[in-house]
């Protein structure tokens, strides 16, 4: 499934899919404002960042500009399922009344599945089922 080129992501993610705070995000979202700034601000771009980096933020002036301009976005998330669905524009899941991610999933594997009735897919699949 197709992920928004024109979103930049740092961070890192632990098991349990929370987002945690990396050094250098300063640099990092200056970095990529640049590189949008030079090939044309077009108000959809921007970085997605942990939540806990919010307070390490000192930008330089032409970021926070744009920012202010809705030229440039800073998200942050404290969860993968939230940047997953900026990325994407769809929900990680449990939403009963429109497509997820997991639903994109799920019906990936089924279409595998029924093209590999007995090929390696199904078997990996009934060794994942008896283990």
């Amino acid at each position: 499934m197709p992920i928004r080129q024109r979103i930049a992501v740092t961070g890192a993610v632990d098991q349990f899919g929370r987002v945690q705070a990396v050094g250098g995000v300063n640099e990092k979202i200056e970095g990529f404002y640049r590189i949008c700034a030079h090939r044309g601000l077009t108000g959809e771009q921007g970085v997605i960042l942990p939540e806990s980096n919010l307070s390490n933020l000192c930008l330089n002036k032409d970021v926070i500009e744009a920012v202010e301009q809705g030229q440039f976005h800073i998200w942050h998330v404290s969860d993968v399922n939230d940047a997953v669905e900026l990325l994407t524009g769809l929900s990680f899941g449990g939403d009963e009344e429109a497509e997820t991610v997991l639903d994109k999933i799920a019906d990936r594997i089924e279409q595998l599945h029924q093209h590999d009735e007995c090929g390696l897919f199904s078997r990996l699949k009934n060794w994942f089922v008896q283990n």
